[in-house]
């Protein structure tokens, strides 16, 4: 998008979202309208430019409950204030959360979902123009085996596919308006509900936590044996980071960090510690997984 003459006040304001679209019938922003009057803008290719008369190539529209919001929550949104004259005299982008929660609230499944036959995804991205997601075989390299295109309704995105992409990985696509750019990017993102991810955290990784291939021995027979009195538990938090990436190596051969956190485990069991909430566990967050190709 080309724009002659732009400045600070004129097309530069689109960088900057200062008023707020609250709810489907309400935008709030401060600014005194006087005798003039104030209009919402919206442009499905990101080509809002600010010129003498207004807002170039677009759709004008009062704010009227007959709005079709949801539609245009999905473009670049400009409002612009204009004078009796008709000449614009200020304008400014939309921060959006306010209106998203009133139109896309959505309580159910979110991430990777497994049955007995298939598996499904599903992001809630209402401002997506378009969401594919690029499934791949490995962690690192080659091409997708496939791009499967994601059906959205009230701002939710889904795919079901076969089962047999469980341990396989995936990055979504994602065509959005970026108002930092004025433009309708498309951008690779590892699934925000991700169970887990590659060792650099570049593709999300297809994993059930229910398979029984993942289940620990005599997981099914561990004993969880309740307290009597449930003021009587006693609860701690444990942070941690990574361990080696070497996790067949002797206890041993572990380094002094690792050694210092099997301890501290080792000392909570002699505490009397009965409960353990684990918190911040990073997978593998600062391992690379290059070193694979060596």
């Amino acid at each position: 998008m080309s724009v002659e003459n732009s400045t600070p006040t004129s097309q530069d304001s689109l960088l900057f979202s200062r008023a707020y679209w609250v709810s489907k019938s309400t935008i709030a922003w401060n600014v005194d309208v006087g005798d003039g009057s104030c209009f919402l803008f919206a442009s499905k290719t990101a080509a809002l430019s600010i010129v003498d008369d207004g807002v170039e190539d677009y759709r004008a529209f009062k704010v009227p409950s007959t709005l079709d919001a949801k539609t245009l929550l999905k473009c670049q949104l400009a409002v612009a204030t204009f004078n009796s004259d008709g000449k614009c005299i200020n304008a400014t982008g939309l921060q959006l959360p306010g209106v998203l929660d009133d139109l896309f609230s959505y309580n159910g499944p979110l991430g990777a979902l497994y049955s007995e036959e298939s598996m499904s995804l599903h992001l809630w991205a209402p401002t997506a123009q378009a969401v594919c997601a690029c499934i791949y075989r490995d962690l690192v390299g080659g091409n997708p085996l496939e791009i499967v295109q994601l059906e959205e309704v009230n701002g939710v995105c889904s795919t079901k596919g076969p089962k047999r992409r469980e341990g396989c990985y995936y990055v979504y696509e994602v065509s959005v308006y970026h108002p930092s750019t004025l433009r309708i990017d498309k951008c690779h993102v590892n699934g925000p509900y991700a169970r887990g991810l590659s060792s650099d955290g570049r593709r999300t990784f297809l994993v059930n936590l229910d398979s029984d291939t993942l289940k620990p021995e005599e997981w099914d027979n561990l004993a969880n044996e309740k307290p009597d009195i449930f003021s009587n538990i006693s609860i701690y938090e444990l942070h941690i980071r990574d361990f080696s990436c070497f996790e067949l190596l002797e206890m041993d051969e572990y380094g002094d960090d690792d050694t210092l956190v099997i301890d501290a485990i080792i000392g909570l069991v002699i505490d009397a510690i009965i409960g353990l909430e684990l918190l911040a566990g990073f997978y593998f967050i600062v391992v690379l997984d290059y070193w694979l190709g060596d």
